[in-house]
């Protein structure tokens, strides 16, 4: 106990401490190799699953983007029972942990994992729903977040590039041709990114949707692909 004060002392978080993290019901192993999940992300979920509420699609395809300690996707399966998803990220350590969070939830032949840098797998207008957590904090900022976030979260799952937006705009343009006909994509965001984030959609999405999160900050941008399903 001694040791694991000294380490949440050293600003090492405490669900790193206790090896595990909440997320929608489910009790998830995190560690180093994966992003914490946060409430902002269940946020993402509960419109994912609003979605689905208004437009079923029965069963089809999702792919969770950069799916990291599984959270999304485990959430999504639990609750979709029609649909399959490929839980795909380019880091192999974080699928490490997702595959063992996915054994744990039961979902290992509902939830399929995938090493990928971003949707370079993806078929033609194969899938019906992509969501992505992405990176998204701009590196000329790394330095100055919280010590809890830079010194112990893996810095692939943070750092987005100059605006904090290079890994999105190309999930975007992947999205175009990955999605079929009047398919969702669904992007967890910060704040400040609304705008240009709305702008990256416009070219090939339409009702696009900027949703504020629980705090009232714009958070999670929502969008379909144009054409008739």
């Amino acid at each position: 106990m001694d040791a694991d004060m000294r380490r949440v002392a050293t600003h090492v978080p405490l669900q790193y401490v206790l090896g595990s993290a909440g997320f929608m019901g489910h009790t998830l192993e995190v560690d180093g190799r994966v992003l914490i999940p946060r409430p902002e992300t269940e946020e993402v979920v509960e419109n994912i699953l609003a979605i689905f509420d208004r437009d079923p699609i029965g069963d089809g395809l999702m792919a969770d983007v950069g799916a990291g300690s599984g959270a999304i996707a485990i959430a999504l399966a639990a609750r979709l029972p029609g649909v399959h998803l490929i839980a795909c990220d380019i880091s192999r350590d974080a699928l490490a942990v997702a595959g063992s969070n996915i054994a744990v939830a039961g979902l290992r032949g509902r939830v399929h994992l995938l090493t990928a840098d971003l949707l370079a797998w993806c078929r033609s207008r194969s899938l019906n729903c992509i969501v992505a957590n992405l990176p998204y904090i701009p590196t000329n900022t790394w330095k100055g977040l919280p010590a809890h976030i830079r010194d112990h979260e893996p810095r692939l799952a943070l750092d987005g590039g100059v605006d904090g937006l290079d890994i999105v705009r190309r999930l975007v343009s992947q999205a175009a041709i990955c999605l079929r006909p009047g398919g969702h994509i669904v992007l967890e965001i910060d704040p400040s990114q609304s705008g240009a984030v709305n702008a990256a959609l416009a070219g090939s999405f339409a009702e696009i949707r900027i949703i504020k999160d629980m705090c009232g900050r714009e958070r999670i941008a929502v969008a379909r692909l144009r054409g008739s399903t």
